[in-house]
């Protein structure tokens, strides 16, 4: 009898160890005095990005859109136009911390992104 407890708690610790803890799939938003940011990450492998100033309507603005692969934190944008952006992600309390990672590994500041779980798109 313990040693099947013994090995059902080993087995739900290892699923709990590997699998990933949080979904990057949905509607990230970032704000501040200066300009917004907004990522919609789709389950398709799909990725849009659109950025406004401050005062200017976000949703005015053409998407940028690409591909993205989400591994162990590490979240890689390949844009339509080739380039790419590696972005570390940690989670806290159901909203993320973006960091852009540069060419040359060097990790940036931090951008708090709240995560929308349902999207509204206005009317064209």
């Amino acid at each position: 009898m313990m040693k099947r407890i013994l090995v059902i708690l080993l087995l739900f610790a290892a699923v709990k160890a590997f699998s990933q803890s949080q979904d990057i799939i949905g509607s990230w938003l970032s704000a501040d005095k200066v300009h917004k940011t907004q990522y919609f990450i789709k389950s398709n492998g799909i990725v849009e990005k659109r950025t406004a100033l401050g005062s200017e309507d976000v949703w005015s603005k053409n998407p940028q859109k690409g591909t993205y692969t989400f591994k162990e934190g590490r979240l890689v944008l390949i844009w339509e136009n080739s380039s790419s952006e590696t972005i570390h992600v940690e989670f806290k309390e159901g909203n993320a911390t973006f960091r852009l990672i540069d060419k040359q590994g060097k990790v940036g500041k931090a951008e708090l992104f709240l995560k929308i779980v349902e999207e509204v798109v206005p009317d064209n």
